[in-house]
């Protein structure tokens, strides 16, 4: 069990009473009835009827722990493990860097990757690249404010003038210039942050659960499904199939829907993924049933003018087994004549290392049938996509599929869903976010990419990952 830490902090619960001069005497209380919604998108706590009504907090959360450490999620290089452990908290180094407190961090497919020890960079680092939340620090050069609701998009540039395309750098891969640690910590140093940091138009006082996850979507993959629609070339009207229902792929399923498409296809093998799709008005195709090429061919005789590969390098065949090539492969297939191909899924190979003990069983090529290809005058395009150029499109909170509220020990469960929150108490007392009192919390709604089932390396929850 992962022992709770106790603190001398000024928040004081609603449960503390004034005893004397300028004490503070904890009373204890019933902890509140907690409803689990598994097919809403906000966690409700609902007080006991002998009980006053809580009123939303004024304050946010206190932006600032006592004490010089934080909890965060590390990875040692060891596959299929994860770690919470106390590390130092970040601090301002730069006049343009801020510190944020995170309220919301999440965990991506590419976090999966890392985790299953097909690529990484040199252990141990801090894990996760999506998040929102408080602005606690700032230096003497950013003109936001301290308590500033924010998105920290998985990507930082220099905050240089760039006269050619130049890489950007990602929090939580292990392989940062910049020193960038993860954001599945309680606070995250963001550098440059006039050009990295996106500002949410709301405040404690206005923004709920439901809310939150739609702006954390934007951290990552809200904005790179989004751009897969825009990889393929898409215009409105066009007719669309999306490889691969995870978050990505619903998301770019949801995005070509809102932007006009005629017909969208997802394919998948996962029914309550494929269920989810068929929801928000698409078209499921189950590949594990018959060819996806052929059950979208009959629909579409001469194709889909728009194809979307939101699998990657760890796509599976018929047979369930893992084949990189035929995502690709079947997208050219079923692409119509003068179409075009968006290519979302990560690709990376690199040698066995200690951040990547299997990172050579990713080969770094793939078959591709170029003859048809090049026949049919498709265009293809790929790569990482930069957040801060998509921003806030639509309300995506649709894949919260399950909702857990959890406590900071260790335990082990078993799920299944399509994308999952998972809530713990935290330092605030408002309704959605009760506050226990006495106790140090850290509120987080770690979300999670599910593939069947899962892994969740929140801080005392974890999931065994059976299937992909």
């Amino acid at each position: 069990m992962l022992e709770l830490l106790t603190h001398k902090w000024n928040l004081r619960p609603r449960s503390f009473r004034k005893n004397g001069r300028n004490r503070w005497r904890h009373h204890p209380r019933k902890e509140p009835r907690i409803n689990f919604v598994t097919t809403g998108t906000a966690y409700r706590s609902k007080p006991r009827e002998t009980r006053n009504t809580i009123l939303p907090c004024k304050m946010p959360v206190d932006l600032s722990w006592p004490d010089a450490t934080m909890r965060a999620v590390v990875y040692d290089g060891v596959p299929f493990s994860m770690s919470v452990r106390d590390i130092a908290k970040p601090t301002i180094r730069n006049s343009t860097d801020v510190v944020v407190r995170v309220t919301t961090s999440a965990i991506c497919g590419s976090d999966l990757h890392i985790y299953r020890g097909f690529m990484g960079g040199i252990p141990p680092w801090t894990m996760g690249h999506e998040a929102v939340g408080y602005v606690s620090e700032i230096g003497d050069a950013v003109s936001f404010n301290v308590g500033d609701y924010v998105i920290i998009p998985d990507t930082v540039s220099s905050d240089q003038l760039e006269l050619e395309p130049t890489s950007q750098e990602y929090f939580g891969f292990g392989n940062s210039v910049m020193g960038l640690g993860g954001l599945q910590a309680e606070y995250a140093r963001i550098p440059f942050a006039e050009t990295n940091l996106i500002p949410i138009p709301l405040t404690h006082e206005t923004t709920n659960s439901t809310i939150e996850h739609d702006y954390l979507t934007v951290s990552d993959v809200f904005a790179t499904a989004w751009a897969g629609i825009d990889y393929s070339g898409f215009q409105p009207g066009d007719s669309v199939a999306v490889f691969g229902a995870g978050p990505v792929g619903l998301l770019s399923a949801y995005s070509a829907i809102l932007r006009g498409a005629s017909k969208v296809y997802v394919v998948d093998h996962v029914q309550q993924r494929l269920d989810i799709a068929k929801s928000i008005g698409a078209i499921p195709i189950d590949f594990a049933q018959a060819d996806p090429v052929v059950q979208i061919l009959a629909h579409e005789p001469s194709g889909v003018m728009r194809s979307v590969d939101c699998v990657g390098m760890e796509a599976l065949n018929a047979d369930l087994e893992r084949d990189a090539s035929i995502v690709v492969n079947q997208m050219i297939n079923v692409t119509h004549f003068g179409g075009g191909v968006g290519q979302l899924g990560v690709f990376s190979s690199q040698d066995n290392s200690p951040g990547a003990p299997y990172g050579s069983a990713i080969s770094p090529s793939i078959s591709f049938p170029i003859s048809s290809f090049f026949g049919k005058a498709l265009s293809f395009r790929t790569g990482a996509v930069d957040p801060k150029s998509h921003w806030y499109r639509g309300r995506p909170g649709f894949l919260q599929s399950d909702l857990q509220y959890v406590e900071p020990s260790t335990r082990f469960i078993t799920i299944k869903c399509t994308r999952l929150a998972c809530l713990y108490p935290g330092a605030c007392n408002c309704r959605q976010h009760q506050l226990h009192p006495g106790r140090r919390y850290v509120r987080a709604s770690i979300t999670l990419l599910i593939y069947t089932e899962v892994v969740v390396w929140v801080v005392g929850l974890k999931v065994p990952v059976s299937a992909q």
